[in-house]
C-alpha cells in the first residue's frame, strides 16, 4: 500500500515543479515550535561535543536562522515555545513582530493540533516547522503553501524518519494522534493516515533536522560547502572552531 502511495505522492510533486507561476492569494502563517533555549534543556544529546550553555547558544542560532526564513516567505510568523516559566533568551531571538504563544496539551501531537486550530481560525493556510532544522528555507515554506492550492496536506521528510514540515488549510486532528513522535515511522504513519482518510497530499524535498554529533558534522560540511546559507549558525560554529 504504501509504495504505491508513495509513487502518487511523487507524480503529484513533479506536477508542482512545473507549475512557476502558482501563487495563491491567501491569508498565511508559520508555525515555528521550539524550545526555549536554556542550559541544560536543549539539544541535549549535542552534549558529547558542546557545553550546556554552547547547546543553548547554539539553538538561538538556530531559532534566528529559521526565522529569518519564515520572514522572507512573507507570512505572519507565529511562534509556540516551552517551557513557559522563562521566556527572555526566546525574545531575544525573535523580532517584535512575531506573534509568541505557549504550547498548550500533554503530547507533541496534541500541541501542534492546538497551534494548527489556533492559526486556522485567524487564516486560510498554515506551515508548521520546528526549531532544529536551520536549514529550513524561505523557499521551502513558500513552495508549501503554493502546495496547499492543489491538495490537503503537505509534508517535508527529514532523514530520521519524521517530518521538518506539515502544511495544511484545515486542523486534521487524526494526523496527531499517533502513539509515539520520537520514532522513525513517523512519516510513513502520518502517509497512512492521509491515505486511509483519502486526502490529497504532495511531499516536498527532505530537510535534515539536527541532534546528533554526527548531524552537527553533516550541517559544518554543508556551511563549508555553500550549501545553505545559515549566517547566524555559521557564526556560532566558526567562533566555536567547527569551521575554519
Amino acid at each position: 500500500m504504501h509504495g504505491g502511495m508513495r509513487l502518487k505522492l511523487r507524480r503529484i510533486y513533479c506536477g508542482l515543479n512545473q507549475m512557476n507561476d502558482l501563487m495563491p492569494d491567501l491569508p498565511r502563517r508559520v508555525i515555528l515550535f521550539t524550545k526555549v533555549p536554556l542550559p541544560g534543556q536543549v539539544k541535549t544529546r549535542l552534549m558529547t561535543c558542546l557545553s550546556a550553555e554552547e547547546c543553548a547558544s547554539l539553538q538561538s542560532s538556530f531559532i534566528k536562522d529559521i526565522v529569518r526564513a519564515c520572514l522572507e516567505s512573507d507570512a505572519g510568523l507565529y511562534i509556540f515555545y516551552a517551557p513557559a516559566e522563562e521566556i527572555t533568551p526566546l525574545k531575544e531571538c525573535v523580532p517584535d513582530s512575531a506573534r509568541l504563544y505557549r504550547q498548550e496539551g500533554r503530547e507533541i501531537g496534541e500541541r501542534m493540533h492546538n497551534a494548527f486550530c489556533r492559526t486556522l481560525s485567524e487564516c486560510r493556510a498554515s506551515v508548521l516547522i520546528g526549531s532544529d532544522i536551520p536549514a529550513m528555507s524561505s523557499d521551502t515554506i513558500t513552495r508549501a503553501f503554493e502546495a496547499l492550492s492543489l491538495c490537503d496536506v503537505v509534508l517535508a521528510p527529514s532523514e530520521d524518519g519524521g517530518y521538518s514540515l506539515i502544511a495544511m488549510k484545515e486542523p486534521h486532528k487524526f494526523l496527531f494522534s499517533l502513539s509515539h513522535y520520537s520514532t522513525t515511522s513517523v512519516l510513513e504513519e502520518t502517509l497512512a493516515k492521509i491515505h486511509e482518510s483519502d486526502l490529497s497530499c504532495i511531499l516536498l524535498e527532505t530537510c535534515s533536522d539536527v541532534d546528533t554529533e554526527e548531524d552537527l558534522k553533516n550541517l559544518v560540511k554543508d556551511i563549508e560547502n555553500g550549501k545553505i546559507d545559515v549566517p547566524e549558525t555559521k557564526k556560532f560554529l566558526t567562533a566555536k572552531g567547527f569551521i575554519k
